[in-house]
């Protein structure tokens, strides 16, 4: 492998089979991403549950209210409670 002036390697580059890249992201990536948030809501479920509710301040956490927690049913709220307590008692005992 070939040194470039700057003690770079060479750039690595797919302009020679950019095509099938493209080809192939879009007949199999593309479509596995898609079916898969389709069947499964993992993205509305983050969006839902963690982003929307998300806090720097552990205190701030701590210190919510139930009446925030309309959206999904009432496992998929235990469960992201118990997450996010999990995490914080990780930040906690790292911070120690």
């Amino acid at each position: 492998m070939s040194i470039m002036i700057d003690g770079m390697h060479q750039k690595l580059t797919w302009e020679e089979v950019e095509n099938e890249v493209t080809e192939f992201k879009e007949k199999y990536i593309y479509p596995t991403i898609i079916n898969t948030e389709i069947k499964d809501e993992q993205m509305v479920y983050w969006l839902n549950n963690k982003l929307s509710r998300h806090s720097y301040d552990l205190e701030e956490e701590d210190n919510d209210s139930d009446e925030d927690d309309d959206v999904g049913d009432d496992d998929d709220k235990d469960e992201a409670k118990e997450e996010l307590c999990s995490e914080q008692t990780k930040i906690h005992n790292v911070n120690k």
